[in-house]
């Protein structure tokens, strides 16, 4: 990415419903932070059909959501969109780990099934209603069987959706065993794709540095392709337990902290809210979410001092519910603070040194 580029933080997005046992009966709308231009809420997932084999599984290409319909119906979506501007919603395809891989072995079959099945799920969505309920599709694929298969069906698929006018977002989520598939699929789509969710939960990144440099060699994988965006590279953090100890909240919160400083981020990803919702005793729901949607929104007024001691920087601003933080000692506390009000957010980090 060139030195001269500055990009600008503007998006925020939460995978949900992935977790069947989720305590989620609605969308956590208190989440949202008002000032931030977009915010996604991303479904998951629609996964396809399989025939199982003796030593694999061949998708189909026929999706069906898997999420809970009550929790995130139409109406509950429309009300959503309706209250709060800057959402929108998406539907993840494929799933996590090795039970919903990429496997087929026609990919012009694939494609005619996975356009018709996610047209259907989306025009169920949309039927009869005065905006639109869907607004993309994000390919979430962790495991893929067939390179070349991959990348021409997953780009057909994408560009018919987009063609058709049934999505106007698309984003791919690469992770560090499928990054060489999606690297393929974004430089032969790279025009119909909007956001790459880079999953870097899914390596072991034991300091900021690491994941910076990690970031910075990303970026040139998936350069932008349009003036008005330019970077289309997300970070992402996991809350789910079974990503834990790949990158710990403080190493990824303060590597966002200096991406944002050098203008290179345009904004965080979490997977996701079944687990932000599911703390500890003692500790706060949604600390994550709540700390990076104000580290976009405070993007270019932030500027974490490295000194001896500890450096504070003191700003008052009117945000929306529960958006207050205290970084304090490298330790990350959620604020409950009433709805609208003015709030000091004080922001201390001790030196390294």
């Amino acid at each position: 990415m060139s030195s001269n580029i500055i990009v600008q933080p503007t998006i925020f997005r939460e995978y949900i419903g992935s977790n069947e046992y989720s305590h989620h009966h609605a969308f956590p709308s208190h989440i949202i932070n008002q000032q931030l231009t977009e915010f996604h809420f991303i479904l998951a997932f629609a996964k396809e059909n399989y025939v199982e084999t003796p030593t694999t599984k061949i998708g189909d290409g026929n999706f069906s959501r898997h999420w809970k319909l009550s929790s995130f119906s139409a109406e509950r979506i429309h009300k959503l969109k309706k209250e709060n501007p800057n959402v929108k919603v998406i539907i993840s395809i494929g799933g996590r780990g090795s039970n919903f891989p990429f496997n087929t072995n026609d990919s012009m079959i694939w494609v005619h099934n996975a356009f018709t099945s996610i047209k259907n799920i989306i025009d169920g969505y949309n039927h009869n209603s005065d905006i639109r309920i869907i607004d993309g599709i994000d390919v979430n694929y962790e495991e893929i069987h067939n390179d070349e298969n991959f990348v021409k069906s997953l780009g057909l698929l994408i560009k018919l959706l987009k063609l058709k006018g049934l999505i106007t977002i698309a984003s791919i989520a690469p992770s560090a065993s499928v990054h060489t598939q999606y690297k393929k699929l974004y430089h032969h789509y790279k025009y119909c794709i909007d956001w790459v969710n880079y999953q870097f939960y899914g390596q072991t990144l034991s300091n900021k540095r690491d994941f910076y440099n990690l970031f910075i060699a990303l970026s040139k994988d998936y350069p932008p392709h349009r003036k008005d965006y330019p970077s289309v590279l997300l970070a992402g953090f996991s809350t789910d337990p079974s990503d834990a100890g790949s990158i710990s909240q403080d190493t990824f919160l303060e590597g966002c902290h200096q991406l944002f400083k050098d203008n290179l981020l345009p904004g965080i990803f979490v997977f996701g809210a079944d687990y932000s919702k599911v703390t500890h005793e003692g500790e706060k729901s949604f600390q994550v979410e709540i700390i990076a949607q104000q580290m976009i929104v405070e993007a270019h007024v932030l500027n974490f001092g490295y000194s001896h001691g500890c450096h504070c920087v003191t700003i008052t601003k009117k945000v929306g519910e529960c958006n207050g933080s205290d970084w304090s000692y490298g330790r990350h506390v959620v604020v409950e603070t009433p709805k609208s009000a003015a709030l000091k957010l004080e922001c201390r980090l001790r030196s390294a040194i």
